[in-house]
């Protein structure tokens, strides 16, 4: 789902910044519409052909921490719903809470807790935008026990409550 390490982000060559906006404009117009998952898809891959042609490999591992902070984003991937500590990932790894965070601030620049935060608000976002689940329904499959606590969670992240991101065009 994600690997936040910090980096130095992506260099696009000159002459193909407008080649390259106009791939993007082209995933964004279709995935708005009655999308065909198959042009969507390859458009996709295109573009991240391109980001990883440009880029530095960002799936290289490089150090023996960046191996646990693999490790860490795949255990947060699949355990976010239920265990949202610091002290069960740090048992998982077989670290100290204390230095998680560490570790974190410096590869990813913030600590378990706002990590995940934002994989929550990304996934409550992607709830929200695909508007299947009602947003109660989206609050107990992330994990809340209430649903009110879950709109203050979103609404504290964002700015506005579920119900106003929902009828605004999905944070447009």
């Amino acid at each position: 789902l994600f690997l936040p390490f910090k980096n130095d982000g992506i260099v696009i060559p000159d002459d193909m910044l407008t080649p390259f906006q106009h791939l993007f404009d082209l995933i964004v117009l279709e995935n708005k519409g009655a999308s065909d998952a198959q042009l969507l898809l390859k458009y996709t891959s295109a573009f991240l052909l391109h980001l990883f042609r440009w880029s530095d490999n960002p799936f290289t591992v490089k150090s023996h921490e960046d191996a646990r902070m693999v490790k860490l984003f795949q255990l947060m991937e699949r355990h976010y719903k239920d265990n949202r500590t610091a002290a069960f990932y740090a048992a998982q790894l077989g670290l100290t809470p204390k230095r998680i965070n560490e570790i974190l601030r410096d590869k990813a620049g913030m600590t378990m807790n706002q990590l995940l935060s934002r994989l929550l608000l990304i996934e409550a976002k992607r709830g929200l935008y695909h508007g299947v689940l009602s947003i109660k329904e989206i609050a107990y499959h992330l994990g809340f026990t209430d649903p009110s606590y879950f709109a203050r969670f979103f609404k504290k992240q964002t700015g506005v409550t579920p119900e106003a991101f929902r009828a605004k065009g999905f944070g447009e």
